[in-house]
Order: structure tokens, then C-alpha cells, then sequence
């Protein structure tokens, strides 16, 4: 099964819940095979002198069956943390079969840009918020700010703590496009993050 094909059972599961009768159905061809092979054991079983090896072959698929059952069980227990933690966003992006938007800043946009700084500055802030992960805003400014890891967590830890933090000198023009790009990515995961280009 491909990252396709899981983000959109992953997708329908969140539609439709976890359920035993669903989950059994979703994987009816598996179930099938099974219940045609222990029918054919048994017979074998029955009509065949009843041997061992055969006793033992039922036994397995019996164990398998109920492993997936006690599978399903258990994934309905942790289920409401799966979708509490889950980034809903990015998985419908790869049941669409897109690739994910964040992009590292190029020098082509970097030049669409025009990071001419003028006589009143301006810097790109970012925002601290409750919704926005911590690794998705380390990776923007990783992407966008070209910053290290190290770096990038500790501003992020920086915005979080203070509120806000100016993170690029830039004229107001090419600052305000800066931070709609940021924040259209943001918004595509249904992140809450603020950028603006503020005076300094």
C-alpha cells in the first residue's frame, strides 16, 4: 500500500470512524481468502484422515484472524489521540496526490522579491500562536529564513517565549510578500501562524 492509497483510507477512517464491522469490510479480499482457505483445511481436516499438520495450519489462520481483530480493537481505543495529533492537512495534500507545498526559498523568488532595503525598514515578524506546531514553524524558518537547525529551533523557542520576533531586515513591499508566502503555506495545514513586515 503506497502513502496514496493510506492517507486516503487514513482520511475515510476520520470520515466514517473506526469500527470492527468497517474495518473488516475494508478488508474483505483478506477475510475471504482466509475463511476459503480454513473452509478447505477443514474439509481436508474432516475428510482427510485428520491430521496434525493440518490442525496446526487452521490454528495459524485462526491466530491472524484474531490478531487484526485485537488490532481494530485497540486502534478504536487510541483513536481519538490519533486524531487529535494527526496533521490533517498534509494528509489530505497526499490523498490528493500533491506534493507538499512547503518550499525552500529560491533565489528565483528571493529575486521576485526585490530585496532592495529603503530608508524606512522593515523587518518580516513572526508570531507566536496556540495551534501552530513548533516543527512546522522550525521549518520555516529553515525553508524561508535559511537558517541551521540549531538556529531555527532557538528562534522559534524565542518567538514562542516573547510573542513575536523580527527575523529579516526588508523593504515593506518585498516584506508583506514574504509574509503571505509563509503564511498561505501555513494556512494549507490549517495553521493559524501571523507574519508581517513591521516597521523597525
Amino acid at each position: 500500500m503506497n502513502d496514496l492509497q493510506k492517507a486516503r483510507n487514513l482520511l475515510k477512517l476520520r470520515k466514517e470512524g473506526v469500527s470492527l464491522a468497517g474495518v473488516l469490510i475494508s478488508m474483505r479480499g483478506r477475510m475471504l481468502l482466509r475463511v476459503a482457505i480454513f473452509a478447505g483445511l477443514l474439509l481436508l481436516y474432516y475428510f482427510g484422515g485428520k491430521q496434525s499438520g493440518t490442525l496446526m495450519v487452521i490454528g495459524l489462520i485462526i491466530g491472524a484472524t484474531l490478531q487484526d481483530i485485537g488490532w481494530v480493537l485497540s486502534g478504536r481505543k487510541s483513536w481519538p489521540f490519533t486524531e487529535k495529533v494527526t496533521d490533517w492537512a498534509k494528509v489530505e495534500h497526499i490523498a490528493r496526490g500533491e506534493e507538499d507545498p512547503l518550499e525552500p526559498l529560491t533565489d528565483e523568488l528571493l529575486e521576485s522579491l526585490a530585496f532592495e532595503v529603503a530608508d524606512d525598514s522593515y523587518a518580516v515578524a513572526a508570531y507566536n500562536d496556540d495551534r501552530t506546531p513548533m516543527d512546522f514553524v522550525v521549518i520555516v524558518l529553515e525553508s524561508y529564513f535559511k537558517m541551521d537547525e540549531d538556529t531555527a529551533i532557538k528562534t522559534m523557542l524565542k518567538i514562542h517565549e516573547e510573542g513575536s520576533v523580527k527575523l529579516l531586515q526588508i523593504n515593506k513591499g518585498a516584506g508583506d510578500q514574504l509574509a503571505d508566502v509563509i503564511m498561505k503555506e501555513a494556512s494549507n495545514r490549517d495553521y493559524p501562524l501571523k507574519c508581517a513586515a513591521v516597521n523597525i
